[in-house]
């Protein structure tokens, strides 16, 4: 689905991001931020935002991606092509896809950041020095509402499709030894 978002860092009182476009919901683009975090950049939230914000302007998808592979965007045929090899092994096979670099890749917008003022349905924000990914849902009429605050070395949320639509805010523990 074509639910968009905004995978941003703290800019201030507001934030600062690039646009997402396919299944930004946090049991999609939320679990591939967290799961990304702990694997693909093993844990190094500055280089994962640099590439993540400071390197490409727009995002079709990075979800069921592997990013040991340079992101760009594919062809048609490219994408048959993997999608064929990746049910043939089970692997990752997909870059993440960007709207930057490859064939039919978008006019450059690099300047362009997206913020709170964006109307996307969810926005991810990942704060470097607090090591945290707070989850929001744009409630339109009502701006913004905070659905988790989690700790990226806490507990993995077990459901993530639950975070949608709660009254209170979910948070994880904030991890011993973490300051």
């Amino acid at each position: 689905m074509g639910t968009r978002g905004i995978i941003a860092r703290p800019d201030g009182r507001d934030w600062k991001g690039r646009y997402h476009h396919w299944d930004s919901h946090p049991e999609s683009l939320g679990r591939t931020l967290w799961r990304i975090y702990r694997e693909d950049f093993k844990r190094d939230i500055g280089r994962m935002l640099r590439v993540l914000i400071d390197e490409h302007f727009s995002w079709s998808t990075i979800n069921g991606t592997n990013f040991d592979l340079e992101p760009r965007h594919l062809t048609a045929r490219q994408e048959q092509l993997v999608w064929e090899m990746q049910e043939a092994t089970g692997d990752r096979l997909f870059p993440p896809k960007c709207h930057c670099h490859g064939p039919g890749r978008e006019p450059d917008e690099k300047d362009t950041y997206l913020t709170k003022r964006a109307n996307v349905p969810f926005a991810y924000v990942l704060d470097e020095k607090k090591l945290t990914m707070k989850v929001y849902e744009c409630k339109y009429d009502d701006g913004w509402q905070l659905l988790a605050s989690l700790y990226l070395e806490g507990e993995e949320p077990k459901d993530w499709a639950a975070l949608k639509g709660k009254s209170t805010t979910f948070r994880n523990r904030k991890p011993a030894g973490v300051a």
